[in-house]
């Protein structure tokens, strides 16, 4: 784990780059700005100068990326696995701006790498249009990463990126045989950074564009002069 983070913080850095460049083309395409506003905003995040950049793309040491090493062990019983409602992990979103995620894998009681016998195990995500969808990467296609959007994301995009609601079930019975681990790696800014919203954006303006009722009863509260 500690030998793969500093490449995984870099692969975060180049996405924070792309994110920019992105973000500032859906707020250009919303303004009725000339074209040599929105070259000159696409300039200025090609020179590392966006907001996501300078809460995410700085040196390591400035930021304050978290690197976790998750393993998710069998259920002792069947009374452990009703009280935690099989699932390894309750539903939530993450709060910072996005995760990076090295795919699941699981293990033997012994150590060894095995494929799950339990299909319906693992990662699940609800999309945008309320469904519960399972996320594994592609088999025999080569190495995979993947990435979670949090709700520091959906202020820094002024609401049109949402955070994403996430779970991992655990095995249908105690006992299992079999062990999960993930390794997750958190962008997220310091407590005392603030989120950029975009030009003209406001916090009511992204509250509006929440599906989550208490993420937006949070943002709907928020002084009207708030930044």
């Amino acid at each position: 784990a500690r030998s793969a983070a500093s490449f995984l913080v870099e692969v975060g850095r180049q996405l924070a780059q792309l994110l920019d460049r992105r973000l500032s083309r859906l707020n250009s395409s919303q303004e009725s700005s000339s074209h040599d506003n929105r070259s000159n905003n696409n300039n200025n995040h090609d020179s590392d100068s966006g907001p996501l950049w300078s809460l995410a793309g700085r040196e390591a040491s400035e930021c304050n990326h978290k690197c976790r090493l998750i393993c998710y062990h069998e259920y002792d019983s069947e009374e452990q696995r009703s009280k935690e409602k099989g699932v390894w992990a309750a539903p939530h979103k993450d709060t910072g701006l996005f995760t990076l995620l090295v795919p699941q894998q699981f293990y033997d009681l012994e150590g060894n790498p095995i494929q799950c016998p339990d299909p319906e195990v693992g990662l699940y995500v609800r999309n945008r249009q309320g469904a519960i969808c399972r996320i594994a990467a592609p088999e025999d296609e080569g190495e995979h990463l993947l990435f979670q959007l949090g709700e520091a994301m959906q202020i820094v995009s002024g609401g049109q990126w949402h955070a994403t609601e996430h779970c991992v079930r655990g095995p249908p019975r105690p006992l299992a045989g079999y062990t999960r681990s993930s390794l997750a790696v958190f962008f997220q800014p310091h407590l005392w950074e603030d989120l950029a919203l975009p030009d003209k954006c406001t916090f009511q303006d992204v509250a509006q564009r929440a599906h989550d009722g208490l993420f937006r009863m949070f943002l709907t509260m928020q002084p009207p002069e708030s930044r």
